[in-house]
């Protein structure tokens, strides 16, 4: 990205568009030491698997914790 070939967007443009827990989720995604892609379609995507996460983790909250063998008085 660069000004001078025109495909730069400042951080607040981006996070006014994008989800932020979505960017974070994209960064981290990446390896520090890679070159990054940064695309809408790569941030439709971690989109897409955040809220799977935030659906999975809703899930597990929802479901009851087992008892083993204790009886509640």
């Amino acid at each position: 990205m660069s000004k001078s070939l025109g495909n730069f967007e400042p951080l607040a443009q981006l996070l006014g568009r994008h989800d932020p827990q979505a960017i974070r989720l994209l960064f981290l995604q990446t390896g520090y030491r890679k070159p990054m892609n940064f695309t809408e379609e790569a941030i439709a995507g971690a989109t897409t698997g955040l809220t799977r996460l935030f659906e999975a983790y809703d899930a597990l909250r929802e479901r009851r914790p087992a008892t083993r063998g204790r009886s509640t008085p």
